[in-house]
């Protein structure tokens, strides 16, 4: 994959980060096969990307933590999530604190 398929990739996954964004549609965005597109995303940016698109997604749900005061339900489905309680495993994997610790830590709550 050429730099311009992996660009077209990260301004998708950016323009998407708040709906589901399904490995299949950046296979499609990619013109490449979805087996392909994990193997060459992996070795691009040394990980998946679904882990690239979690990791997004928590950068935007830390922003909105941090600039607002909604609720962390809110916050989860503003970035698409339906299920609070995923959202906070997902958000607690990738940074190792929950939503409302991050707050805390940030002295916002």
């Amino acid at each position: 994959m050429l730099l311009g398929e992996f660009s077209r990739v990260q301004e998708y996954i950016h323009s998407h980060i708040c709906e589901e964004i399904d490995i299949d549609e950046l296979s499609e965005v990619a013109c490449i096969t979805k087996t392909y597109l994990i193997r060459l995303f992996r070795k691009e940016f040394g990980t998946s990307p679904l882990q690239y698109i979690n990791k997004k997604k928590v950068e935007r749900a830390q922003l909105l933590l941090c600039t607002t005061d909604m609720p962390v339900k809110e916050v989860a489905y503003r970035i698409g999530f339906n299920d609070q309680s995923y959202f906070i495993r997902m958000y607690r994997k990738v940074t190792g604190t929950t939503p409302q610790e991050y707050r805390k830590q940030q002295g916002l709550s």
